[in-house]
């Protein structure tokens, strides 16, 4: 869904974050431009670079960034339509799914007020930089990038080969076809729940992942910095939540350590 989407709208989404100083107008282009790539990711990194090359003052980056995340949770949303068939598991999961929305939408409605106000974010972040600035480079690869990569660019060639790489078709067409693959694979995990490795599973989850806070939290941080996406962390707990594993208590912290494992990418 990543290369397709950003096939139809990279270069876009790349050209709008350079385009406003305004933070309002920036907020919303963070949102806008994850919602197009589908990772926030891959948003904070063209910040990155947008900031590095002087096309972008950090304090104009600060909203993007904000927005990003919000944007990052509408993938969430989207799995939990995956349940829509199943009312009490779809209340479940929708219900799980939104957490995500909830916090960053109430994170941003504290910081980016205090921010307009004092500037306190953009001042910490060039404060923090003497701190890093001999600290070296470092590329990590993500382990579901590794594996899904060659598979997925391997699927964008063959189809843009015959179709052309700026035909929308393209895009349109692998948009469809990652949706498929989307929804069938939450319906294969959702029905693997209720299989008979639902008790033991339910077990291995409270005794040893989300048995307490801190350990919810540092999993959540761990596996998405491995991963490399909040999206892919957060929204595999939807289905968990749906099958009644886990539950809106139980994923809380999680999906705060996600956000903290997220900005790894960034760094």
């Amino acid at each position: 869904m990543g290369s397709s989407l950003k096939l139809l709208g990279k270069g876009f989404a790349a050209r709008m974050i350079t385009l406003t100083s305004n933070p309002f107008v920036g907020l919303f282009i963070g949102i806008l431009a994850t919602s197009i790539v589908q990772s926030s990711s891959a948003v904070t990194a063209m910040v990155v670079v947008a900031a590095q090359a002087g096309n972008l003052t950090i304090a104009g980056a600060v909203p993007i960034v904000m927005g990003a995340n919000i944007g990052t949770s509408v993938t969430n949303l989207l799995v939990s339509f995956s349940l829509i068939t199943r009312s009490v598991e779809y209340k479940r999961g929708f219900a799980g799914a939104i957490v995500h929305d909830l916090f960053n939408l109430c994170s941003v409605a504290v910081l980016f007020p205090l921010e307009l106000a004092t500037g306190i974010l953009h001042k910490m972040a060039e404060a923090s930089t003497s701190i890093l600035a001999r600290a070296g480079g470092l590329k990590f690869t993500g382990v579901i990038e590794a594996a899904v990569k060659p598979v997925s660019g391997a699927i964008v060639k063959g189809w843009t080969s015959v179709v052309g790489p700026e035909g929308k078709a393209a895009g349109i067409v692998l948009v469809v076809l990652s949706l498929i693959f989307l929804f069938s694979t939450l319906f294969l995990i959702t029905r693997l729940m209720r299989s008979a490795v639902l008790i033991r599973l339910e077990r291995f989850l409270k005794r040893y992942l989300f048995r307490n806070a801190a350990t919810a939290f540092l999993f959540g941080a761990a596996l998405t910095a491995v991963v490399q996406s909040s999206s892919v962390t957060t929204s595999a707990v939807v289905p968990l939540v749906g099958a009644g594993l886990l539950t809106i208590r139980n994923i809380y912290p999680y999906t705060l350590g996600a956000n903290i494992g997220t900005t790894i990418t960034a760094m």
